[in-house]
């Protein structure tokens, strides 16, 4: 709420305003919590305006880019000559703006400057384009999620441009502003966000399409080779898979050039986390030149200290089934209760995981206790594990979901419970024990 204090007309047709604001709310990251300073909050001060002003406004600037002139419709013709299907129309033509566009821009800029010069604003064309193929495409602009909630229409609250495209009756969203993005996928910063649809004659006000959770996770898949002699190093495979949008993401950082600097600050830091001290002797990026693909990482490495010994026991020991742990905790609270509530956003890790674990266990070693499977749901996110035994292979599928949300002072225990529920049954561990010499030579 606000109290203006003072107002006075002023020449050129200005006006002062002097008010107080109270009860602002504020949602401040966990690791600011409880702040160690005043922060100032963040006000947005805006005319507002009527939403057909608004509409009105963009279409101006819009409708003067989209000429359609001859050398657009023969690059368009030339594109799509080999094709059937609208939609096979549609992917051609925006995979073709993303690979020959190199730089884009939100300026209302014309079409035919941006496939001349290889720069400006990629929906435009694409746009202008889909339009000559004869395919129904409108120009939207989006407000970002990451942005405050609009409580009233004012001129730059759109401002992402996407396009949306009636294909077979069916909604398809394009988002040509990183060209790691896939056909039909949108940033995760414009999911489920207010976006204005208009043409010639009307507009829209509707919601992008929700955010898909597994397009922000990873999918993780190791097999762990324990070595007969429990004092030798046990091998492992690892391949970890992103897919949607982290891929483009991960693609991205690697292309430009710290290939070399991830390999030792993520790769070789995220093993020593689980491990101690790997050693990491092989990683390679399958994929990390096809956009098509999920980006992948394989990594091939050792570990001694996988199997710890029982004290006092010579043939029983123990190991941690879930080798890659979440360690809820440590990422997400500081506090067992707070004064604000925390906003679990995008850029928060782990969000989604999905991965897989094959431990392969010797001849020579039993399982003295089978695992039971975990359930762990809550209005905050869910965790799974399921555990499989297949001859001397203990196979654990782990899920995890986090849902982007806001929580609120009166719900943050609640959530603190959920994640050390989580973090106890992560370090719970498995027993073996090795077989007698007897046992040993029966089996054989």
């Amino acid at each position: 709420e606000n109290i203006v204090k003072e107002e006075k007309n002023l020449e050129g047709n200005r006006k002062f305003v002097q008010f107080e604001c109270y009860n602002i709310p504020g949602v401040t990251k966990e690791v600011m919590m409880p702040p160690k300073e005043d922060v100032l909050p963040n006000i947005t001060i805006m005319a507002s305006m009527k939403l057909d002003k608004v509409s009105d406004l963009y279409r101006s600037l819009i409708m003067g880019t989209s000429v359609a002139a001859s050398i657009l419709k023969d690059t368009t013709t030339e594109i799509i000559k080999d094709c059937k299907t609208p939609h096979e129309k549609a992917e051609a033509i925006y995979y073709y703006i993303n690979r020959t566009i190199k730089h884009n821009s939100a300026k209302f800029e014309p079409s035919i400057s941006t496939l001349a010069k290889k720069s400006g604003n990629k929906a435009i064309l694409l746009k202008v384009m889909l339009d000559i193929a004869g395919l129904d495409a409108t120009y939207v602009l989006v407000r970002p999620n990451t942005f405050a909630k609009m409580t009233v229409p004012y001129y730059g609250a759109f401002r992402t441009p996407l396009v949306k495209l009636n294909l077979q009756r069916n909604n398809v969203w394009l988002d040509v502003s990183n060209k790691y993005i896939k056909f039909g996928e949108i940033s995760s910063s414009l999911t489920n966000g207010d976006a204005l649809v208009f043409n010639t004659t009307n507009y829209e006000i509707c919601k992008t399409p929700p955010l898909d959770l597994s397009a922000n996770g990873a999918e993780t898949s190791l097999v762990i080779n324990i070595n007969r002699d429990i004092n030798g190093k046990s091998d492992c495979l690892a391949e970890e898979t992103y897919p949607g949008n982290l891929s483009g993401l991960f693609r991205l950082i690697f292309l430009e050039g710290i290939e070399k600097n991830l390999w030792g600050k993520y790769i070789e830091k995220g093993l020593a986390k689980s491990f101690g001290e790997p050693v990491l002797e092989k990683a390679e990026f399958p994929n990390i030149d096809n956009p098509e693909e999920p980006f992948c990482i394989k990594y091939k490495f050792k570990i001694s200290d996988f199997l710890r010994q029982v004290s006092g026991q010579d043939n029983e020991f123990i190991f941690n089934p879930i080798p890659f742990r979440l360690k809820l905790s440590k990422k997400y609270i500081q506090k067992t209760q707070r004064k604000f509530p925390i906003r679990i956003k995008l850029e928060f890790a782990p969000l989604y995981l999905d991965q897989q674990f094959d431990i392969n266990i010797p001849g020579n070693f039993i399982i003295k206790d089978r695992p039971q499977d975990i359930t762990e749901k809550s209005k905050f996110g869910k965790y799974l594990v399921k555990f499989t035994f297949n001859k001397n292979t203990l196979k654990v599928k782990q899920h995890f979901e986090l849902l982007p949300q806001e929580i609120s002072t009166s719900d943050y225990p609640k959530f603190v419970d959920f994640c050390r529920r989580i973090d106890a049954l992560e370090k719970k561990t498995i027993s073996l024990q090795k077989k007698s010499p007897k046992a040993q030579v029966k089996n054989l």
